[in-house]
């Protein structure tokens, strides 16, 4: 039974925050902004010590970048968060995960989040094609949530090979 409904939609506040800019050959790194459009399919809740509870939770989602230009813009992501509460007692105590990006071209990006208290961070990890060697970081905040869905907006930069 998935009782964190209301805290899940936080654990992609860090989730899928893809960096863009224009990529060329003379702009091989960037910043820029944008949203990311979840839907949230909670996979479960294991016990913890101390009344804590480890909620898992999967996070599908599209990625609009305010340059459509750039090599980010209508990423497909697909993101598993885990994040672990206190049942009634406020918001999670932290929210770590993953995701996968695949852009149009089929190339894939990799990243990871960490969500505690109100610093909502997440850096490139790789990937391949013109993702080999991504590097980059950024931050991102909830637009707005509701059962089963999320709207986050991100921002950060880049850098490319």
């Amino acid at each position: 039974m998935h009782v964190f409904k209301s805290y899940s939609v936080l654990s992609i506040g860090g989730i899928a925050i893809l960096l863009t800019g224009s990529v060329g050959a003379a702009a091989a790194s960037g910043s820029d902004g944008g949203t990311i459009t979840y839907t949230i399919k909670h996979i479960d809740d294991q016990k913890l010590a101390n009344d804590y509870m480890l909620s898992r939770d999967q996070y599908k989602g599209l990625m609009i970048a305010k340059d459509p230009a750039t090599p980010f813009d209508n990423a497909a992501h697909n993101c598993l968060g885990s994040l672990v509460v206190n049942p009634g007692r406020g918001p999670p105590l932290q929210i770590n995960g993953v995701c996968d990006g695949v852009d149009k071209d089929g190339d894939v990006f990799w990243m990871w989040f960490h969500d505690e208290g109100n610093t909502h961070t997440w850096s490139f990890m790789g990937g391949t094609g013109k993702f080999d060697g991504l590097t980059g970081e950024g931050t991102t905040s909830q637009i707005s949530a509701g059962p089963n869905q999320l709207v986050i907006g991100w921002e950060g930069s880049w850098k490319m090979k």
